[in-house]
């Protein structure tokens, strides 16, 4: 279950259906609430929405629950790098 709900959320975000993925992610969070990809999900949104601010407050929280996470350093490298520009 927990494996549809993930492809569902990813083929919304490739169609770029924010609104729908927003909603999977509030039912996803109280059934998985510490689940990594949660975090992932929520940063690419904020992308997604030019939220740029959010996505790398979730970056720097993901960092900090999973150090070994690559996608959020990387996430937090975009920002910097925007920031300096």
């Amino acid at each position: 279950m927990e494996q549809e709900l993930k492809a569902r959320i990813e083929e919304k975000m490739q169609k770029m259906e924010l609104d729908e993925v927003e909603d999977m992610l509030s039912c996803y969070k109280k059934e998985h609430p510490h689940d990594r990809d949660l975090l992932s999900y929520r940063t690419i949104l904020c992308l997604f929405n030019n939220e740029l601010e959010k996505a790398y407050e979730y970056a720097c929280q993901g960092i900090r629950r999973y150090p070994t996470s690559a996608e959020m350093y990387y996430i937090q490298v975009l920002y910097v790098r925007k920031e300096m520009m």
